[in-house]
């Protein structure tokens, strides 16, 4: 720790005494500034942590992104192929027609 060359004078409540006090330190003012140094270290983790996190996010977005386009395109192509099992049976059924035409001619 640095040199103490900064004098203050602050009110707080009861809790927030209680909350300091839990904190390791040989007086008060030792343990408010564990305090302080514990929270600072916190955040800066906490941050890391946030762009790790982000970073994440955005990957699984992209690939979220590129199974929404599979998914589309192979929509697309199950209807095209029931498009085109339609024409086939009426294909089927047009041959079937005209090969009762042809016998009854026969």
């Amino acid at each position: 720790m640095s040199t103490k060359s900064n004098i203050r004078s602050i009110r707080f409540s009861d809790e927030v005494k209680e909350i300091i006090e839990k904190v390791e330190g040989k007086n008060f003012q030792e343990k408010f500034e564990n305090l302080i140094y514990k929270l600072d270290n916190e955040r800066e983790q906490k941050q890391k942590d946030i762009r790790r996190l982000n970073s994440l996010i955005r990957e699984k977005e992209e690939r979220l992104k590129k199974l929404n386009e599979t998914v589309q395109r192979m929509d697309s192509l199950t209807f095209s192929m029931s498009k085109v099992k339609t024409e086939i049976e009426n294909i089927n059924s047009n041959i079937s027609f005209l090969k009762k035409l042809s016998e009854k001619e026969e």
